[in-house]
């Protein structure tokens, strides 16, 4: 049993003393203590385990844990694709992954609770039995992770975050609310406590002075009235969106009415505080979709409006996105978490405006990592800046400057991280593209102003989503068609700035169909099942029909505009099981393959499985082929590209998308892996890996993940740095959203 000591701080595992308990797993070797710390080394194979773990038996109540700290020192962390931590709280396993920043050197990493994302149904966290520490395997080699201490924090300040959703799919979305707020306190150097809906008890909360409640209608009545006893007992807190009335009474706040942004002229785009309110922050994006209308002209004197909703335009709408009562605040959205550094700053002002110490902890905390990250830096690798930033940070903390504290601190840190890997001037020809969901461009701007900022900004290729087989942003013969051509005037942009235009077509994946058309493409029998012969919303690649609307409606989109290229996406299966319809089982007897024990024969332990996997990668392969001719026979010299999986190994397996051989035998001129990595040194992993299975990288465009990762706009310079290193002929960026074009992207160009 492993054996804990208490400091100032949380709960630390004794480690000398856990190495008898701990088990290692798959490609893991046994867990042995070293001078630097206990080893847990891992030895990965082509043909071996995916996966390295080891689990270590713990005995805690973390039912208000914060954050899990780790320090660590990773030998060659570019073997891994992915790492993990998880805690079994309960029955339900909690999963939550982390990156190295570097390779070669220790680095202390804080996992915020919010991070942990339950593998079933949520439960409480009061009786935590393990600790499990992951690795993916992502190539063949040894690896090694040493840890000098594991600390499972309290948190530094009187405020705490409820979770809430009593089974899985409830929990699915208030969880990824709940997180957002998390990374945005945390970015400010607040580690609040973390509480279940399970453990969500009057006892537990009322020490606390705040609490914010991500998503109060996803709680469960025993949740709501328990936060209803705690205000009544002098608590404050922040609460989001729709309110449960018990709820919305208690804190003063009117019911209002549910609203589309579309309803509003010009949407919503930003929140503006109001600097009475909230002093000292300024506005931050966010793209609601919907909120709660409320009419501050009828607003009694015991309410205030904290921030407004701004238009596409940055003009005011008149609606009020944070109200402000005797009780607390309320946001009349969810939020998002789409503008990290200004809306983390604007919900730490919400718990400094609560709790006033909460500006000193924070500050405190943001000093404390940035000693930590130079203490650990290699002195060749601490440049003068780095360490004027941090002795302005000491003086600013003690002058009570704040909010200089964190600017410096963090300015800190990531000097120190931009001398691990130096900025790479750009190659003459290098490839700048970047997604683009929206096939209208920009929120609020046409594709006139969008491509001209895009241009501005350094991107010369742009692959908005034009095309699905449920809609189709042009006059289509083949697809349902938006009614508008926004293709059009995008393709005159583009022409007028020099920047190349690609198609994003998405080809089998239809989970954003129309349920009427869903429903018709069910009867006909075209969408893949699973094992259970339950539809999934996906065209399965072995139906007739389905094979031909794909390939017909990308050569209708290449012949109908002079596109530069035609970007194929989800070519793929949506997971390892399936499909199992009848058109699948049709095609694999004629293949040779009849089995009577269908589907049983082709599942994960069949006799017939490894041909089933074979099976599937023809199906998608000889799509790709097809698709590919009928694209360049309708306007010769275009490019065709394709999304990936970033490790082909697994995708070839898991989704049958072997995309080695379709760039080493021209078959596309070049894939796009969706590298969504936090930190470069697992960027750059995957692209060794990548370029040695390719054998070069001339038909290798790494996506970065801009937008799904949250990366700072240097972090993104620190991996576009990693690109050009490699030779690569470009990058391409997910996705080109507002914050990405507007803020990210002007900070990487002169």
């Amino acid at each position: 049993m492993a054996v804990f000591c208490l400091n100032s701080q949380g709960q630390m595992i004794d480690l000398p003393r856990t190495i008898g308990g701990c088990r290692p797993s798959g490609a893991a070797g046994m867990a042995t203590m070293r001078a630097a710390g206990l080893e847990f080394p891992a030895a990965f194979t082509p043909d071996g385990s995916p996966r390295a773990f080891w689990d270590i038996p713990l005995h805690l109540d973390l039912s208000q844990m914060a954050a899990l700290r780790l320090r660590l020192y990773i030998l060659n962390p570019g073997l891994a694709s992915q790492y993990n931590v998880y805690i079994r709280a309960g029955n339900t396993w909690y999963a939550a992954e982390f990156a190295p920043s570097a390779s070669g050197r220790w680095e202390e990493i804080i996992l915020p609770k919010t991070r942990f994302m339950p593998e079933g149904a949520p439960g409480s966290w009061q009786l935590c039995t393990m600790l499990r520490l992951a690795a993916w395997r992502g190539g063949s080699g040894n690896l090694a992770i040493y840890a000098a201490e594991i600390e499972f924090m309290r948190p530094n300040l009187g405020v705490a975050i409820l979770r809430s959703g009593s089974d899985k799919a409830a929990a699915v979305e208030a969880y990824s609310y709940a997180r957002h707020l998390g990374e945005a306190l945390y970015t400010q150097g607040i580690y609040p406590a973390v509480f279940e809906e399970a453990d969500s008890t009057l006892s537990l909360l009322l020490p606390y002075r705040m609490l914010f409640f991500p998503m109060p209608e996803a709680a469960g009545s025993s949740q709501v009235s328990t936060v209803v006893s705690y205000l009544r007992r002098g608590g404050k807190a922040a609460v989001f969106y729709t309110l449960p009335p018990p709820l919305a009474v208690q804190m003063g706040f009117p019911s209002g009415k549910f609203t589309r942004a579309a309803q509003t002229p010009g949407g919503l785009a930003a929140v503006l505080p109001d600097q009475r309110r909230l002093p000292g922050v300024g506005p931050f994006r966010q793209q609601s979709a919907a909120f709660v209308a409320v009419n501050p002209a009828a607003f009694p004197s015991s309410l205030a409006v904290a921030a407004w909703w701004l238009d596409s335009s940055s003009a005011s709408t008149g609606w009020p996105a944070i109200v402000e009562s005797a009780q607390g605040f309320w946001m009349t959205h969810v939020y998002l978490h789409q503008d990290p550094t200004a809306g983390s700053r604007v919900m730490a002002a919400l718990a400094d405006r609560i709790v006033p110490e909460a500006d000193r902890q924070a500050a405190a905390a943001l000093l404390r990592r940035a000693e930590i990250a130079y203490a650990f830096a290699p002195a060749s690798q601490r440049p003068h800046a780095a360490a004027l930033a941090l002795t302005k940070a000491r003086q600013a903390l003690a002058n009570a400057n704040f909010a200089a504290v964190g600017d410096d601190a963090r300015n800190c840190e990531e000097i120190l991280l931009g001398a691990e890997t130096p900025a790479t001037a750009a190659r003459p020809g290098e490839f700048r593209a970047g997604w683009m969901r929206r096939p209208q461009g920009l929120p609020g701007k046409s594709w006139e102003e969008t491509v001209s900022i895009l241009a501005q900004s350094g991107i010369n290729a742009v692959f908005p989503n034009f095309l699905s087989p449920a809609v189709a942003a042009y006059p289509s013969r083949l697809a349902p068609s938006a009614g508008t051509d926004l293709l059009a005037p995008c393709l005159t942009a583009c022409r007028r700035y020099g920047i190349r235009l690609h198609a994003w077509v998405s080809c089998l994946g239809v989970e954003d169909a129309p349920s009427t058309q869903l429903r018709i493409w069910r009867q006909q029998g075209r969408l893949q099942v699973n094992a259970r012969q339950e539809p999934l919303d996906w065209l399965c690649p072995s139906h007739p029909e389905n094979r031909a609307l794909v390939t017909r409606m990308t050569a209708e989109i290449a012949r109908l505009y002079a596109l530069d290229g035609v970007h194929l996406d989800l070519i793929r299966f949506p997971q390892s099981e399936s499909c199992f319809c009848p058109n699948c089982r049709k095609a694999f007897a004629a293949e040779g393959y009849l089995t009577s024990a269908w589907p049983d024969a082709v599942l994960r332990s069949g006799p017939d499985r490894l041909r089933w996997e074979q099976f599937r990668r023809q199906q998608i392969s000889s799509l790709v082929a097809e698709t590919a001719s009928a694209v360049r026979a309708a306007r010769p010299g275009i490019a065709v590209s394709a999304a990936v999986y970033p490790d082909w190994q697994s995708a070839r397996t898991a989704v049958g998308q072997d995309w080695v051989p379709w760039c080493r035998n021209g078959v596309i001129d070049f894939v796009c892996p969706m590298n969504y990595r936090p930190s470069s040194a697992l960027f750059a992993g995957d692209l060794r890996r990548q370029r040695q299975q390719l054998g070069s990288v001339k038909r290798l465009v790494p996506g970065i993940g801009v937008s799904s990762q949250r990366l700072s706009a240097e972090e993104l310079a620190r991996q576009i740095a990693v690109a050009r290193q490699t030779q690569a002929p470009g990058f391409i960026l997910f996705e080109l959203g507002p914050r990405e074009v507007l803020d990210v992207l002007p900070r990487l160009t002169p």
